[in-house]
């Protein structure tokens, strides 16, 4: 048993750090979406009584 957890280790130890690095780059596209989308929001905010 003990000779067949340690690939097991190692493999769920490379998936958490796959698993960290999926969830970093998920945080930074939502605050990039979430930036560009405040930047449109404004901006239509800002011209839309000049449309109007």
């Amino acid at each position: 048993m003990s000779r067949h957890n340690k690939p097991f280790r190692f493999r769920d130890l490379r998936l958490d750090t796959g698993y960290l690095r999926y969830r970093l780059d998920t945080l930074i596209f939502g605050l990039s979406a979430a930036a560009g989308f405040l930047v449109v929001f404004f901006t239509v905010e800002h011209f839309a009584p000049c449309i109007v």
